[in-house]
């Protein structure tokens, strides 16, 4: 760290910064990307205005022109954050590390994969995955991912209340790792996110063969079996946003461990039959997963490509009415969309459209339908 920065931002300074930090929205209000995917010079993709990242933010525009590489990007991101601070936390090394291409590096429990594919042909520069933050503490936040040979050195750098980047110390490391992997307070995560492949993605790191994660099933059993009224109170929470869905009103949802196996969710239908989360439809384990992900998730950042799949019409308001119903709570959540669907175009608009030449352009529209449209980059 240089100097300036050293003096600015110290131990205690970066604890007073951390909890003046806690009061303000936990939101990004851009991501930058240079060398990954369809991204070879750096583009902007907007998150909101002014360093203030919108509630609900939407990603629309034809196939191919890279609205899944950002949210795949966002992954990347802040799993290159927080492997990078718990090494520095640790004390063993900067905010930094080495791995091996398309193998997991783990620094304790987190995990991070760098993989030569995601680089753009022919792209021989550093890969940088840069997030500016509503949270004046957390400010700016660079990843960088070099190519060395065989291996990648991925570092991060830091730039907080308009001071120049520098490579957070020990206390800094420890301050901002506490502040990305629960943003909202303890057991929330930084982030939560759905595939179109239905592919679930939980960080901190959470592995499962579902669409639900394990540790998550794992918490509806302790709060539907507690003698805690307040989770008792979470559990119930849960049920009744389920029973926001048609296809969820008139049965019975229950999560109950069978032959001393890991729990499981189950579904009733009284006098009938009652079916395991895997059974059931698509659309239906996808309601599960997204109001598990809101309920108890708590991920300070939910993202979703295609809600619209495999639900009529009428879910898909329900999901709507949900999803506002998490932006306007207090924990200053945010909610980035993939999806074409009329029904989800609200809030922050940003089009990806492809020029006859080939170049992507990246517009913003606000919600308002008089709003005027601002080009913002041009990949």
């Amino acid at each position: 760290m240089n100097q300036g920065a050293m003096a600015a931002f110290g131990s205690s300074a970066y604890d007073r910064s951390m909890a003046e930090g806690n009061k303000a929205p936990w939101r990004l209000s851009e991501l930058n990307i240079t060398g990954y995917r369809s991204f070879g010079q750096r583009v902007t993709i907007p998150l909101g205005r002014e360093s203030v990242g919108e509630p609900w933010v939407v990603f629309q525009g034809e196939n191919g022109v890279g609205k899944s590489s950002v949210l795949s990007a966002l992954e990347l991101f802040f799993r290159g954050v927080i492997v990078c601070l718990a090494a520095g936390a640790s004390g063993s090394s900067d905010a930094e590390l080495t791995a091996r291409w398309d193998l997991i590096a783990s620094v304790g429990h987190r995990d991070l994969l760098v993989r030569r594919r995601d680089r753009p042909a022919g792209f021989e520069g550093a890969t940088v995955l840069e997030g500016r933050f509503g949270d004046p503490a957390l400010g700016v936040l660079r990843v960088s991912v070099e190519p060395r040979g065989e291996e990648a050195h991925v570092k991060l750098l830091h730039s907080a209340r308009g001071q120049q980047f520098f490579e957070p110390d020990r206390s800094a490391c420890e301050a901002l790792l506490r502040r990305i992997e629960a943003p909202l307070g303890e057991g929330s995560r930084p982030l939560a996110a759905m595939t179109a492949r239905r592919r679930a993605v939980w960080l901190p790191e959470d592995t499962s063969n579902g669409v639900v994660p394990a540790g998550l099933l794992v918490q509806l059993f302790r709060l539907r079996t507690s003698l805690d009224p307040s989770e008792r109170r979470r559990w119930r929470s849960f049920v009744e946003a389920l029973k926001r869905f048609d296809t969820f009103a008139a049965r019975e949802v229950s999560v109950e461990r069978l032959d001393a196996g890991p729990p499981q969710l189950l579904v009733e239908e009284f006098g009938r039959l009652v079916v395991p989360l895997a059974e059931l439809g698509a659309g239906e384990q996808q309601v599960v997963a997204l109001v598990a992900a809101l309920v108890l998730g708590r991920g300070a950042v939910l993202a979703i490509e295609k809600p619209e799949l495999c639900l009529d019409t009428r879910h898909q308001r329900a999901l709507v009415e949900l999803l506002e119903s998490h932006v306007r709570g207090e924990t200053g959540g945010q909610i980035l969309i993939e999806s074409n669907a009329p029904g989800f175009a609200r809030g922050l608009q940003v089009r990806f459209l492809r020029a006859p030449a080939g170049d992507v352009t990246i517009e913003r529209v606000d919600g308002a339908p008089a709003a005027r449209r601002e080009a913002v980059a041009r990949v």
